[in-house]
């Protein structure tokens, strides 16, 4: 997972729909890309795992990938 895929999707929002907890989480990674997975774990509204966290981010790999390949 990377910065520029969260962006991506980002900028893309309107072709997909993500909720409050995905938008959380792109907000804490970009506000600070060294945060790990537990510490936005911790950081979240609402308590979640790390591998939590971590499925939020790969699914944000995933639609940046699937947005790109509609192009």
């Amino acid at each position: 997972m990377n910065a520029a895929d969260i962006k991506y999707v980002l900028e893309h929002r309107h072709q997909v729909d993500l909720s409050e907890e995905m938008l959380e989480i792109a907000e804490l990674k970009l506000d600070d890309p060294e945060t790990s997975l537990r510490e936005l774990a911790e950081m979240v509204s609402t308590p979640i795992t790390r591998s939590g966290v971590n499925h939020r981010l790969k699914k944000f790999s995933k639609l940046a990938e699937e947005l790109r390949d509609k192009k």
